[in-house]
């Protein structure tokens, strides 16, 4: 996410391109008096931020394929709390590391691992 302050009606040109470019998604626009602050991102960003977690995913989901315990858990409040204790990974990353491991085991075909 980048925010870009455009001084109006002085930068109103340059806050359009930027609104008008391929590949940038405005997330907010935010109006004071004499300016406007724009906070967007660029696709390009967002799909390398995304590829490095996934790379991430896959070094938890290595590592977590060998537990025994992960597995035996009854709900996802259990297996974010265990990730926590265990492995140091914050809720919201460990039900992605969940949703990674069940992709890959289906993509294995059943078997546990890679």
């Amino acid at each position: 996410m980048k925010l870009v302050r455009f001084t109006i009606p002085d930068q109103l040109d340059a806050w359009e391109a930027l609104e008008s470019t391929e590949g940038v998604t405005v997330e907010g626009v935010y109006r004071f008096d004499s300016f406007v602050v724009v906070k967007y991102s660029i696709h390009e960003e967002r799909t390398e931020v995304e590829k490095e977690n996934l790379q991430l995913l896959h070094g938890w989901a290595d590592n977590l394929c060998e537990d025994f315990i992960l597995p035996s858990l009854k709900n996802a409040r259990q297996r974010e709390l265990y990730l926590l204790e265990r492995y140091n990974i914050d809720s919201r990353t460990a039900g992605d590391v969940w949703e990674y491991l069940k992709m890959r085991e289906k993509k294995n075909g059943g078997e546990n691992g890679a």
